[in-house]
C-alpha cells in the first residue's frame, strides 16, 4: 500500500478509477421514471374572501378576477426529489403574453412570500390567451411537497382577468437530470484533479508562483468578485437588452442540439421562424453557456456563467496589456482594476445588459497593445496582436469594430509622422489582412446577407442619445424601475487623465513627451464625442451622407469603450514612469488608492440602486422566448402576423388538390408530408422566414426553394410529387471556405505566440 501511495503513476490510475465510479453512482441515482398528472377536478381554487377577510380554498379549475378577488389555481400536493422537471399545463386564459397569467412550480412547505428557501428555480410562465398549451422547465433543488400554482397574478384585482386550467402534467426529466448532475459532478472532479495535479507534480512551481504573485492574485480575485458580485442573487436582474440576449443563448443551444455548428440562423425565434441572429451578431463566447443549457443548466444559469466568464476575461486581458506596457505588476493590477470596476462596464454588466458590447470591451486593450507594439517596435507581432484584438472584438460586437474603423484611421493621422514610416505602414497593412482573415467567417455571411436584413435603424438624433457631460460620471436612476439605470465612467477617470497630464507637463516621457501629448488629446476627442454635443448636429447638417453612416453606432457613449482601453493604457504609461523615482512611488500610491476607492464606491452605488430598484426575473420562459420580435437582422417588409397564423405548410393556390403538412421539426430541420397529384408544379410555404441556402429535398431530388411574395421559405413541387420532403439550412461553400480560412489564421496565431515563447526563453 506505501508502494501504491509512493508512485505517483499508480495514484493517478487509483484515484481517475475511484472518480469514474462515484461518476457512474451519482448517475445512478438520479435514474428513475416519474410522472404525475392531474385533471381539472383534482384541482383547488383559492381566493380571498372580503366577507370573512380570509383566504379560503375549495375544489375548483377557474379563477376569476372578475367575483373572487385574488384567485388562483393549485394542483394538490406532491412530493418531488432531486431533479429536473418538465410542467406541461392544458389552458385557456385571456391573459396576455407577459405574465398576466402566469404558472410557476412553489415548494408548499415554504410559506415565505418569496420562496426564499430556494428549494426550487422555476419560471413564472406566462399563460397567454393566444396558446392553449405551455410546457416550462423547473428545477428541484430539495426533495419535498411541490404544487403547480396557475391564474392571474394574485394582486390583480377586478380586471376580469380569469384561467380556466384542463389538465397539468408532471414529468421527470430524467436522461437531462442525469446529464446534469453528472456534468456538476464532473466539474467538482475537474478542480479536485487539477489542485492534486498542482500538489503532487507542481508542488514547487505552484509555491514558487504563489508566493511571487500573492498580492495580484489577491488583487484579482477581488477584482472578479465584486465585480460578479451582482451574480450571487438567486434570480437575475432585468436589464434592457437581456430578453434578446436570453434567446440567444437558448436557441444557440437549440441549434447546436440539431447538429448545427455554427449556428448562423437560430430556431424559436418569431414563433420558430427563425432569426439570423448568428450572421449579424458575434457569438463565439456564447457558446460555453449554450453547452451548459445543452447539459441541463438553464438559461438564467448560463447566462451568470457567461458574464463570469467575461469578469475574468476582462480582468486578465486588462492586466496583461498593462502589464506589458509598464511592466509592473501592481501598476497593471490598478489598470485591471479600473477597466473592470468602472461604473459605465458595470452597469452594461447588470442594467444594460448589453451581451455584445461588454463582451467586445473586454478585448479592446488588445487593440491598443497591438498599436502600441506597431509603432513603438517593441515587440515583432504586433501586427498580429492588433489583428486578434480586433478579430475578438468582432466576435462579440457587429457595432464596436465599426466604430473602431472610424477611430483607428483617426489614430493613425494623428500619428501621421510615425505611420508614413516603411515598418510601421508595412505592419498596418499586415494587419489589415490578417483581421480579414481571421474575421472571415464572420464577415463572410454578414456582408452575404447585408442586404436581406433591416440593419440597425440609424437615428437622426445622435445629439439626443448621448449623455450630458455631468451625467458621463455618475449614477441616473431608472424612473421605470425596471433596470437600476444608468451609470458613466466615473470620477476615476477623471483622477486618471490629471494624472497623465502631470506627467506629461513634468517631461518624464521624455522624447515621447508629444507623443503622449497626442494620445492625450485623442482620448479627450474621442470622450467628447460620447457626449450629447451640437458637432453631432452639425455633422448631420453640413456632411450628411457620411453622417448617416456614422450614426449606426446608434448612441455616441458606444465610444466610452474604446476610451477606457486607453486610458489604462495611458495610466500604465504614466504610472511606469512616475515610480522611477521616491516622489513618484507616494503620488502614484495615491492616486491609484484614489481610483479604487472611486471605482468601489461608483459600483457600490450602482449595485444598490439596482438591487433595491430592479425588476428580479427567475429564468426565461418559452412563451417570451418565441414571440416575434423587430430586430436588426430579420428580413425587411416581414408581415408579424404570420408565425402566429401560419405554423403550419401552406399553399396558398385555393383551387389545387395538392396537399402539405409538417410531420415534425427537429430547430431548423422541418420534415413534411407533401401530395402534389396534379399535372402542375405547386408552391408550398413552410413556417420559416425566407433567409437564402435553404435547401428541400424529396423522393431523392432537391426541390427548389427560394423566397416567397410573403417572405416566407417556399418550396417548388414537381407535378405528381408524393412522399416526404426535408428541410434544413446549409451553409454555402464560400461560407464554409471563410470559416477555414479564419481557423488557419488562429493556429498561425497560436504557432507564432508559441514561437515567440521559445525563443524568449532562450533568450533568457
Amino acid at each position: 500500500m506505501k508502494k501504491f501511495f509512493e508512485n505517483k503513476k499508480y495514484l493517478i490510475i487509483g484515484v481517475l478509477a475511484l472518480e469514474l465510479v462515484l461518476l457512474v453512482v451519482n448517475a445512478l441515482r438520479f435514474y428513475r421514471h416519474e410522472e404525475i398528472s392531474f385533471i381539472s377536478d383534482d384541482m383547488i381554487l383559492s381566493y380571498y374572501d372580503e366577507a370573512t377577510g380570509t383566504t379560503v380554498t375549495e375544489p375548483g379549475f377557474y379563477a376569476d378576477h372578475s367575483d373572487k378577488q385574488e384567485s388562483v389555481v393549485y394542483t394538490p400536493n406532491v412530493f418531488l426529489k432531486k431533479g429536473i422537471y418538465s410542467v406541461t399545463i392544458d389552458y385557456s386564459s385571456n391573459g396576455g403574453s407577459w405574465h398576466t397569467n402566469y404558472s410557476t412550480l412553489v415548494a408548499s412547505n415554504d410559506p415565505s412570500l418569496q420562496q426564499s428557501a430556494n428549494l426550487v428555480s422555476s419560471d413564472h410562465a406566462a399563460l397567454p390567451a393566444s396558446a392553449s398549451l405551455t410546457t416550462n422547465l423547473s428545477w428541484v433543488h430539495y426533495g419535498t411537497d411541490f404544487t403547480v400554482r396557475i391564474g392571474p397574478e394574485t394582486d390583480a384585482t377586478g380586471d376580469d382577468l380569469y384561467v380556466l386550467v384542463n389538465s397539468v402534467t408532471i414529468t421527470y426529466m430524467a436522461g437531462m437530470t442525469v446529464l446534469h448532475e453528472t456534468a456538476k459532478f464532473f466539474f467538482i472532479l475537474l478542480l479536485i484533479d487539477l489542485a492534486l495535479f498542482l500538489y503532487l507534480f507542481k508542488k514547487n512551481e505552484t509555491a514558487e508562483y504563489l508566493n511571487k504573485k500573492a498580492y495580484v492574485i489577491a488583487g484579482m480575485i477581488f477584482i472578479i468578485f465584486f465585480s460578479s458580485f451582482m451574480l450571487f442573487y438567486r434570480k437575475i436582474y432585468f436589464g434592457d437588452d437581456i430578453f434578446y440576449h436570453l434567446r440567444r443563448i437558448a436557441f444557440l443551444a437549440e441549434g447546436l442540439k440539431s447538429g448545427q455548428l455554427p449556428v448562423k440562423i437560430q430556431s424559436g425565434w418569431d414563433n420558430n421562424y427563425g432569426y439570423a441572429v448568428g450572421v449579424g451578431y458575434g457569438d463565439v463566447f456564447l457558446y460555453p453557456s449554450a453547452i451548459l443549457v445543452i447539459l441541463g443548466f438553464s438559461v438564467q444559469f448560463a447566462y451568470k456563467f457567461y458574464i463570469f466568464l467575461m469578469n475574468v476575461l476582462t480582468a486578465w486581458v486588462s492586466y496583461h496589456t498593462s502589464r506589458r506596457v509598464s511592466k509592473n505588476d501592481y501598476i497593471a493590477l490598478l489598470c485591471a482594476g479600473f477597466f473592470t470596476l468602472n461604473g459605465f462596464r458595470l452597469q452594461a454588466l447588470y442594467t444594460g445588459a448589453t451581451v455584445g458590447e461588454y463582451g467586445a470591451y473586454t478585448f479592446l486593450p488588445l487593440v491598443v497593445l497591438g498599436l502600441y507594439d506597431i509603432y513603438t517596435r517593441e515587440k515583432k507581432y504586433g501586427y498580429i496582436t492588433l489583428a486578434f484584438g480586433i478579430a475578438l472584438v468582432v466576435s462579440n460586437h457587429v457595432i464596436t469594430p465599426y466604430i473602431l474603423a472610424f477611430t483607428i484611421p483617426l489614430f493613425c493621422l494623428l500619428m501621421i509622422d510615425k505611420t508614413i514610416k516603411k515598418p510601421v505602414l508595412l505592419d498596418l497593412f499586415k494587419a489589415c489582412g490578417l483581421t480579414f482573415l481571421t474575421s472571415a467567417f464572420f464577415l463572410v455571411p454578414l456582408l452575404d446577407y447585408f442586404d436581406d436584413m433591416r440593419g440597425n435603424d440609424y437615428s437622426d438624433i445622435l445629439w439626443e442619445r448621448g449623455q450630458e457631460m455631468v451625467t458621463i460620471f455618475t449614477e441616473i436612476a431608472d424612473v421605470s424601475k425596471d433596470s437600476g439605470g444608468w451609470a458613466g465612467i466615473g470620477y476615476g477617470f477623471i483622477i486618471i487623465m490629471a494624472l497623465v497630464i502631470a506627467i506629461c507637463i513634468s517631461g518624464k516621457f521624455e522624447e515621447k513627451t508629444s507623443v503622449y501629448v497626442r494620445v492625450v488629446l485623442y482620448n479627450c476627442f474621442l470622450f467628447y464625442m460620447s457626449l450629447n454635443s451640437k458637432v453631432y448636429f452639425i455633422f448631420k447638417d453640413k456632411l450628411p451622407g457620411i453622417y448617416e453612416r456614422f450614426a449606426e453606432i446608434q448612441y455616441p457613449w458606444h465610444i466610452l469603450d474604446i476610451v477606457c482601453a486607453i486610458t489604462i493604457f495611458l495610466l500604465a504609461a504614466a504610472l511606469s514612469k512616475a515610480v522611477k523615482d521616491n516622489t513618484g512611488k507616494q503620488a502614484a500610491l495615491v492616486a491609484g488608492a484614489m481610483i479604487m476607492v472611486v471605482c468601489i464606491y461608483h459600483g457600490g452605488e450602482l449595485y444598490k440602486e439596482t438591487s433595491l430598484e430592479a425588476n428580479p426575473l427567475t429564468m426565461f420562459d418559452d412563451t417570451m422566448l418565441v414571440e416575434v420580435n423587430d430586430s436588426e437582422f430579420i428580413i425587411p417588409g416581414k408581415d408579424d402576423t404570420l408565425p402566429l397564423t401560419e405554423t403550419d405548410m401552406v399553399i396558398r393556390d385555393a383551387n389545387t388538390q395538392a396537399t402539405a403538412s409538417l410531420i415534425s421539426r427537429d430547430a431548423l430541420k422541418l420534415t413534411a408530408q407533401v401530395d402534389n397529384p396534379t399535372g402542375d408544379t405547386v408552391t408550398v410555404e413552410a413556417p420559416l422566414w425566407g433567409y437564402r441556402y435553404y435547401t428541400a429535398k424529396g423522393n431523392g431530388q432537391k426541390l427548389t426553394t427560394y423566397r416567397a411574395e410573403s417572405y416566407k421559405l417556399a418550396i417548388d413541387i414537381p407535378a405528381g410529387f408524393s412522399g416526404t420532403i426535408t428541410i434544413k439550412f446549409t451553409e454555402p461553400w464560400h461560407w464554409r471556405l471563410a470559416e477555414l480560412a479564419s481557423l488557419a489564421a488562429f493556429i498561425f496565431w497560436g504557432y507564432k505566440l508559441l514561437k515567440y515563447k521559445s525563443l524568449k526563453q532562450e533568450n533568457a
